[in-house]
């Protein structure tokens, strides 16, 4: 028995050093005629040495890959999309159904359990998909790089915009007028009295229900702050009224509050994206340098840029349910980046996206949040892991 007890004792002092071990177990043997008792001291060495093993730190980054291979359905390209193709927009209907615009695939909605494609040849009138709005009535509005269209419950058809220097000419893909160009849809938003806005590369131009109209045109107070419409690619309504507008080729940022224009200039009248108004009231702005906010309560510069954010091209800008701040960019080291208004948690293909260029994240009613990068891929985040839905 005093043997025993003295074993037990040397057992801590010797299982980190592992040489010691067959000479224990040689000791246990020859000093205990039975065998079996023997083994038994020589496991409880080795899972006692076991228990006392420091643990190894792991990687900054956890593969947040789900252990169970997926059992929904797939986005599977049919068009022959290449690499640097993207979802670039996407939604989620009154009935809860997910709609994503692509940029070479068309159109995808998905129900819950299988996507439905919609691309030239089925009603699309082209393959690359800018922005997506469901208005009030519930109708389904996409902006394309040949016009616009909507939906109406079965198939998608084009609504036609006359131009006020070419008002003989519409705009429908195959007019054999000499003059006819195509022309982009940037992004479409309806704003709180439910006029329909659009941003194209012919103008901003407004839908109240029965015709188009384009926004200050010709207005020459706008055109001497250099605002040009036809560079707008993103426009906002903040919580008070004010427009606001932003794009490549317009410098700095321009706010309309229903009579005048003003430009504010973002460090050196760098253009900018306006992307987002908070449950703070801040607006939040990007271009390819960074990305501000804009605080309405201050009065002499109110653009703030977002310390300790330092990745470059940023895509998407939303906010969740819970008032966090996610951000997506298109760059090799971008990924997803999520503020909590005190700290930046990144997130990239070391955490289970196989593309870091992203330009559309959404959030479901359920919670969850809907990635689309390049290459059209296609994930859903549900706080813990990411699901791949594309092929």
């Amino acid at each position: 028995m005093l043997e025993l007890i003295c074993l037990t004792l040397l057992i801590p002092a010797l299982c980190y050093n592992f040489q010691y071990v067959s000479l224990i177990q040689f000791w246990i043997s020859l000093r205990m005629k039975n065998c079996i008792v023997s083994v038994l001291y020589s496991l409880l060495l080795i899972s006692f040495c076991e228990a006392q093993s420091i643990p190894v730190t792991q990687n900054a980054h956890v593969k947040n890959i789900s252990p169970n291979p997926p059992q929904h359905s797939f986005l599977v390209k049919t068009q022959g999309s290449n690499q640097y193709e993207n979802i670039h927009d996407g939604l989620q209907d009154k009935h809860g159904n997910l709609w994503f615009g692509t940029t070479g695939e068309g159109i995808y909605t998905y129900d819950g359990k299988i996507f439905k494609q919609y691309y030239k040849d089925k009603g699309l009138h082209s393959n690359n998909v800018w922005c997506l709005l469901e208005d009030r009535e519930g109708n389904i509005w996409a902006g394309t790089d040949d016009g616009i269209c909507k939906f109406n419950g079965k198939s998608f058809e084009r609504k036609y915009v006359s131009m006020p220097f070419e008002s003989s000419m519409k705009f429908d893909g195959i007019s054999k007028n000499p003059n006819f160009r195509k022309y982009d849809v940037w992004s479409i938003m309806q704003d709180s009295k439910g006029t329909i806005w659009f941003a194209t590369t012919f103008g901003v131009y407004c839908f109240d229900g029965n015709s188009f109209s384009r926004f200050l045109d010709n207005d020459s107070a706008s055109v001497r702050l250099g605002f040009q419409s036809n560079r707008v690619e993103y426009i906002l309504e903040d919580r008070t009224g004010n427009f606001w507008f932003g794009g490549r080729g317009n410098n700095g940022v321009f706010r309309y509050d229903g009579k005048t224009m003003t430009k504010l200039n973002i460090k050196q009248e760098e253009w900018s994206w306006p992307l987002l108004e908070d449950s703070k009231g801040n607006i939040w702005f990007s271009n390819w340098a960074s990305v501000y906010y804009y605080n309405t309560n201050q009065t002499k510069n109110g653009f703030t840029k977002l310390e300790g954010y330092t990745i470059q091209n940023t895509t998407r800008i939303i906010e969740d349910n819970h008032g966090d701040i996610w951000l997506g960019s298109d760059s090799k080291i971008g990924g997803i980046h999520r503020y909590d208004g005190k700290s930046i948690v990144h997130y990239n293909v070391e955490d289970g996206l196989t593309n870091n260029s992203i330009w559309m994240i959404l959030q479901e009613k359920a919670g969850s949040l809907w990635i689309g990068t390049r290459n059209n891929g296609l994930y859903k985040f549900d706080g813990k892991y990411f699901i791949p839905f594309s092929k």
